[in-house]
């Protein structure tokens, strides 16, 4: 028999083997099915110990893990600042959507929205400038079952710092009664304001912190000392003290420094700054009967 022949018979004999084999009745496996428990919802106030985080990696386990939500003890991913009932509407979205939920977190950090206006507690309604916050931050829902939506019963907000997570703290009533984290401030190394200033995180030693950014109409008869005045006014609301340059240690100030021109709108800054160019560590929103911190 050649040896092309027996190679042939060979392929046939495997071939045939694996057939019969296959038709043979066997033994079956049983397998017994088990349901997967999800994770019920977390309390508001929890931290996202496992899941995704907004670039798409996992923290605390792997793509495949369950959420899971734990006290906030600085090692969490971020904060749950709201928790809701899934809807048809939410189970066809994409989750993790970056913008989400950020009126939620600003709620969550005592702040409300007053004629298209971010404000803080007891803001006075008639003031001369439309001011506005801002709070350096990331808020996304995220599903109970974030690879499957459908699945999920509730989704829960998510906030996190905008930039470096450089220390720890909760968002809870910043703004009312609480004391805002570092890493949510807006900080920077000037006590100008320009497009060129080096904007850092607040724990980091900074020299001027942002208060918030306002609208002067283009119809209104308001001076600078009006703009500077309504300025310290929310520069006390969000210190909680009646006098915000905590005995000469900072400084409140607007930009830009010029009158407004009635024939259009003015957008100004106000923020404060330290009073002798020593850095400031930390941020001074809710800093009440604290001293500041000074660094180098």
């Amino acid at each position: 028999m050649s040896r092309r022949l027996a190679g042939a018979l060979l392929v046939l004999l495997s071939i045939v083997g694996v057939t019969v084999a296959a038709s043979v009745p066997g033994r079956r496996l049983a397998g017994i099915p088990t349901s997967v428990e999800f994770p019920g919802p977390p309390a508001v106030g929890d931290c996202l110990i496992a899941g995704p985080v907004d670039d798409g990696r996992w923290v605390g386990g792997t793509n495949t893990s369950l959420l899971r939500f734990g006290p906030c003890t600085g090692s969490g991913a971020g904060e749950v600042v709201a928790v809701r009932t899934v809807t048809p509407a939410d189970r066809s979205s994409r989750p993790g959507q970056s913008t989400g939920c950020r009126d939620e977190a600003l709620s969550y950090a005592g702040l409300s929205v007053r004629d298209g206006s971010v404000v803080v507690p007891g803001a006075p309604s008639n003031d001369p400038v439309a001011w506005t916050y801002s709070v350096d931050l990331r808020a996304s829902w995220l599903f109970q079952v974030p690879s499957l939506p459908s699945a999920s019963t509730w989704v829960a907000c998510i906030a996190q710092p905008g930039g470096t997570r450089l220390g720890v703290g909760t968002l809870a009533n910043a703004f009312d009664g609480g004391a805002l984290p570092g890493v949510y401030g807006t900080c920077w190394q000037s006590d100008e304001v320009s497009a060129a200033m080096q904007m850092v995180n607040c724990n980091a030693p900074h020299v001027a912190e942002l208060v918030a950014l306002g609208r002067v109409g283009q119809t209104s008869a308001v001076d600078r000392g009006q703009i500077i005045s309504s300025c310290s006014e929310q520069a006390k609301i969000v210190l909680r003290r009646s006098d915000p340059t905590v005995d000469g240690a900072l400084t409140v100030d607007v930009r830009p420094d010029r009158t407004p021109n009635l024939r259009w709108p003015l957008e100004v800054t106000c923020f404060i700054a330290s009073s002798d160019q020593r850095k400031i560590i930390g941020s001074v929103v809710g800093l009440g009967a604290k001293q500041v911190r000074f660094g180098k």
